[in-house]
């Protein structure tokens, strides 16, 4: 009876003892483990107001709480415009990935050019990788609400597309003191004045709207840009606004589009020969159209030696006409212009110039 009760005892010590054991070598192993990196940061950075064509530091840290080292990177940014970088004595260089020793923090920079319409907001976005399993990817947002600069206009650009010279034709471009309330327009220039002028109008209430941006502030001016009486061509281009009593550089407003002209021409230039079937042809064609649908009629006017042009009406629509073009091979490359007389029963004469390029034998 004592040996069995000796025996059951000494199982329940030896028990104990190797569950003693057992714990303290867990809590040995948990002491000897650490924790794996984990990575803490904002969220976003809003850095205020920016004047146009400076550059914007934003610098936020990025934490490691876990006991391991931290890796993170490569990091990649929303916007050409921007770019994370570390500073050291007052330098900034461009990181690839950034190592976060245990329990401590590090502090990066993302430098913007701030290069949006004054008036508006700029945003970059920078997404990096690290090594945080429960974080492998993450993501802040640098802010700047509003870009200050010169004047605001809208729309941003006058666009014309493919129009007509009309008399009505025109496009307002509306002009915004963007929150300076003393400033006003000095003078207005236009890059291609045999294109297009540009008229500084007085925005008026009703008319103009809205009179009150909300973010621009409020308009001190309206832009009226008028195709130039007679040109026919790209209006491709730009003008100029100076304000009053600044240093700054003039704002710059796109003016987009073309003007066409009465008639049409398919291909507008010529060149020649043609290669078909491995053989260089000297002939080719182009089509004259009359954009209003008018009936018309082309001649011939000053056309060079050695080439020759056959009119062609169209027997289904008499405001178009096809002309065949032919010469004779060259031994040397030529330019020249040809030159045609368009005309209707009720209109003048209108000269219709279109150039050619035909190649030499001879380089």
């Amino acid at each position: 009876m004592q040996k069995h009760l000796f025996d059951r005892t000494g199982r329940v010590l030896v028990g104990a003892a190797t569950v003693a054991i057992g714990l303290a070598a867990y809590s040995l192993f948990q002491i000897a483990s650490p924790l794996p990196p984990a990575l803490a940061h904002l969220e976003s950075v809003d850095l205020g107001p920016h004047e146009f064509g400076a550059t914007a530091i934003g610098r936020i840290e990025l934490t490691n709480v876990g006991d391991s080292e931290l890796v993170a990177g490569p990091f990649y940014t929303s916007c050409s415009c921007a770019g994370v970088e570390i500073e050291r004595d007052g330098q900034f260089h461009r990181i690839d990935t950034l190592r976060i020793p245990a329990r401590s923090r590090a502090e990066i920079s993302v430098r913007i050019a701030v290069g949006v319409k004054p008036g508006s907001s700029q945003h970059v976005q920078v997404a990096f990788e690290s090594n945080d399993p429960d974080r492998p990817k993450s993501a802040f947002d640098v802010h700047i609400p509003q870009v200050l600069g010169g004047v605001y206009p809208v729309p941003a650009a006058a666009l014309f597309g493919d129009t007509t010279q009309e008399p009505t034709n025109f496009r307002d471009v509306f002009i915004y003191n963007n929150g300076t309330k003393t400033r006003k327009l000095e003078s207005v220039r236009a890059s291609h004045p045999e294109r297009f002028e540009v008229e500084i109008v007085p925005p008026v209430p009703g008319v103009h709207e809205p009179q009150i941006h909300e973010s621009a502030g409020q308009m001190i001016a309206v832009a009226r840009v008028r195709p130039k009486a007679g040109w026919v061509g790209p209006l491709d281009g730009f003008f100029e606004l100076t304000v009053s009593g600044e240093t700054r550089p003039p704002d710059r407003v796109d003016v987009i589009g073309q003007i066409l002209g009465t008639y049409s021409c398919t291909p507008d230039a010529l060149a020649l020969p043609r290669t078909i079937a491995g053989k260089p042809m000297y002939r080719c064609e182009m089509i004259f159209a009359r954009r209003d649908g008018k009936p018309f009629s082309v001649v011939t006017d000053k056309f060079p030696d050695g080439i020759v042009a056959k009119i062609v009406p169209d027997p289904l629509d008499s405001a178009r006409v096809t002309i065949e073009i032919s010469c004779e091979p060259l031994e040397m490359h030529r330019t020249v212009r040809l030159r045609f007389l368009a005309r209707t029963e009720s209109d003048a004469p209108m000269s219709i110039d279109i150039p050619l390029l035909v190649a030499g034998k001879s380089p």
